[in-house]
């Protein structure tokens, strides 16, 4: 059967302003394994907010975010044309095909992206195909092995889930597509959910109890993989 083509680009510009950073730890995950990348080509597959991308750019590095939701990426070249930063650049693009040249980039951090589509594994290949040979890739993706996914699965049966479609994957599943894909796994990282001020009152009481919950029984929102390719 022929997997259903999901439309990313109006559930994100739908609700693109909730996912707008405000009080941004630079010194957290993910920010402080990006820092240690300089003088590079960088690219951030579903840019969102631009955050992620201006904090590389800050660095030295030459930075391209690519975006599919019009209203992130007005958010974005708002803040660097304020900001007067010449070394980013902001394109319109899917991550499923995306129109850069094969071993491109240095360096891919994509976060939370490739699973809201059920092009999942499509769209890994294609980061894989633009990063450059022995580059790096840090992806992450919403993990099972926590109380998030149950609480994900019962939001999303009673209509409550306001993200869209988006799936989970057991740890040792996506990491086997990581290596049967050419990767090499340098690093992992597992993110417990966190409740935030952006989600309405009665998500961020929910929320807020399976982050202290999930604290105690190892659980897991995210998990990234810090891979290079072979």
């Amino acid at each position: 059967m022929k997997k259903k083509t999901i439309n990313c680009e109006e559930k994100w510009n739908e609700i693109s302003n909730m996912y707008a950073r405000k009080d941004i730890n630079y010194n957290s995950f993910p920010f402080n394994v990006l820092k240690r990348y300089k003088n590079i080509r960088f690219l951030e597959a579903g840019s969102g907010d631009g955050e992620t991308a201006i904090f590389m750019s800050k660095l030295g590095n030459k930075v391209i975010g690519i975006e599919i939701a019009d209203n992130f990426l007005k958010m974005s070249n708002k803040k660097i044309n304020r900001l007067k930063i010449k070394n980013i650049k902001f394109i319109k693009g899917d991550v499923r095909k995306m129109p850069f040249k094969d071993n491109y980039f240095d360096l891919i951090f994509s976060g939370g992206v490739i699973e809201h589509f059920n092009e999942t594994f499509e769209s890994l290949k294609e980061h894989i195909r633009i990063l450059k040979k022995n580059g790096h890739i840090l992806i992450g993706v919403p993990c099972k092995q926590g109380l998030h996914y149950p609480l994900k699965k019962i939001m999303q049966f009673l209509g409550i889930w306001n993200i869209g479609f988006e799936k989970s994957f057991s740890k040792q599943d996506f990491k086997k597509k990581l290596i049967k894909n050419n990767l090499k796994i340098l690093e992992e990282f597992y993110i417990p959910i966190e409740a935030t001020s952006s989600q309405t009152n009665f998500r961020y009481k929910i929320t807020k109890v399976v982050s202290v919950l999930d604290t105690y029984l190892g659980g897991t929102h995210m998990m990234y993989f810090l891979c290079a390719k072979r």
